[in-house]
């Protein structure tokens, strides 16, 4: 079949237009990097020394080894990794191991299991894996981010900014141009610190080494904090720790030592039947003029299908109910899927540089996403309990007061009382509510599917057309 029948054939469906959406964006990010000689998808992974690239780099494969020089970002991908050579840009790194000897002029962001710094990086390290070494050449511009097994600093290595690390242990011999904030089992200090450490930490012994073992973790230090001879810390030391470790505190900090016990919890202090019925009080009113408010609205605005909802419910309750059901897990299985696609569109037009179209589609597509997300939550939370309460208040209208030909919007509005005083009933009424939700929100679903099958089977007649509920 040509291209130019495709008149009779059936739209694709939501997946495969995604997918050529997904397709068309990668088109155009690499007819739009063609020139920069960068997008390199290089089995060897290896760029020799002398050799320049003034662009992004992306390279994937086992064993890397960068030696020229990289003008822009770099990303990398493999089990080996080294970079010798400088970086311009940020380096991202996913790999088992990295060894970076040359400097990066951005930050870097790794994970895996062990990086071992021997370079300047003029930004901040993010990391997260089982250990961070920086060595004596280790110069960090910024600040030091890890969550892993431990990081070490040794003498000679500096961080100007401030070291934040959660993990077993800690072991800082280096320099750090302002604060420490840490929360190990173990934590050793050893250099010049230039602000406070703050230190959560467990006690002496509490475990002689980590629970499980992996290849290429490093040298595990006892639990407990160490603040030995060397150490310089200028501003104040304050440790959270389940015992006092005065005795392991080799020097004394500028600022002085503060420590702290654990915060236990604390039991929530009981609440009288007085203030409990008053707020259980302030919660029904509060619910009754939000429903009693939007019910308004509804019948002024929309009368014809809150009564064609109530009518659903009545003909099809345990089908609406099911539907309901198997709607909303559609529901945010489909916006799942469209926040995934939104963000990965979002990502591949920054990543090649295109950030001003991928701020357009940003804006526009998580607004429209937000919108659609908002319009489901408030058909479920308030529709289907308005259409609920209708058919409620409806049926007493109809059993007490077979003659009454007043206005129709009374029943509404009784309806809503009696839901409002079956919310407030512990567990009862979160039961009830959440299967009326899902029985109003199944009947709206299935509304829908009678008015595509009416679409296609041709326009309705006039015995079909819904009635009006609440004129005067």
């Amino acid at each position: 079949m040509t291209k130019n029948s495709t008149t009779q054939r059936k739209r694709p469906s939501l997946w495969k237009r995604l997918a050529a959406i997904l397709g068309l964006v990668c088109l155009i990010s690499l007819s739009v990097a063609r020139t920069a000689q960068a997008v390199e998808f290089d089995e060897d992974g290896v760029i020799p020394a002398g050799e320049v690239i003034d662009d992004d780099v992306f390279i994937s494969t086992g064993t890397i080894l960068i030696d020229g020089t990289v003008n822009g970002d770099l990303f990398l991908n493999g089990a080996t990794v080294t970079v010798n050579g400088p970086v311009q840009g940020n380096l991202i790194v996913s790999g088992s191991t990295l060894v970076l000897n040359g400097p990066v002029g951005g930050s870097l962001i790794f994970t895996g299991q062990t990086a071992t710094i021997n370079a300047k990086v003029e930004g901040s390290i993010y990391a997260m894996g089982m250990a961070v070494d920086l060595g004596e050449a280790a110069v960090v511009g910024n600040n030091l981010y890890f969550v892993g097994f431990g990081i070490s600093t040794e003498n000679g290595s500096q961080v100007e900014r401030d070291v934040l690390m959660t993990g077993y242990q800690a072991v800082l011999h280096g320099e750090t141009g302002r604060h420490v904030q840490v929360d190990v089992s173990a934590l050793e200090l050893g250099g010049v610190i230039g602000g406070d450490v703050n230190a959560i930490v467990s006690k002496p012994d509490q475990q002689s080494m980590p629970p499980m073992a992996f290849p290429n973790m490093p040298t595990f230090i006892p639990a407990g904090l160490r603040v030995l001879e060397s150490a310089d810390i200028q501003g104040k030391l304050t440790y959270t720790s389940p015992v006092e470790q005065a005795e392991a505190i080799a020097s004394q900090p500028a600022g002085g030592i503060e420590y702290r016990l654990p915060e236990t919890t604390q039991k929530t202090p009981q609440v009288s039947f007085t203030v409990q019925f008053g707020n259980w009080i302030a919660g029904r009113i509060r619910s009754l003029v939000t429903l009693l408010v939007l019910g308004s609205l509804i019948a002024w605005l929309l009368p014809a299908p809150l009564q064609m909802t109530a009518d659903k419910i009545k003909r099809k309750p345990l089908q609406s109910l099911g539907g309901g059901l198997l709607a909303f897990i559609a529901a945010i299985v489909i916006a799942s899927a469209l926040l995934f696609t939104l963000l990965l569109v979002w990502l591949l037009l920054s990543v090649v540089t295109l950030s001003e179209l991928s701020q357009v589609i940003a804006g526009i597509g998580f607004g429209v996403w937000g919108l659609g997300a908002t319009i489901i939550w408030a058909l479920i939370v308030f529709g289907s309990i308005l259409a609920v309460s209708y058919l409620v208040g409806d049926w007493l209208f109809r059993r007490f007061s077979p003659a009454y030909a007043g206005p129709k919007y009374w029943p509404l509005i009784v309806g809503i009382f009696i839901f409002v005083a079956i919310q407030g009933i512990p567990c009862l009424g979160l039961i009830l509510h959440i299967i009326l939700a899902f029985m109003g929100f199944g009947a709206m679903v299935l509304l829908v599917n009678d008015w595509r099958v009416r679409r296609r089977s041709g326009p309705p007649t006039l015995d079909e057309a819904p009635p009006a509920i609440f004129e005067g």
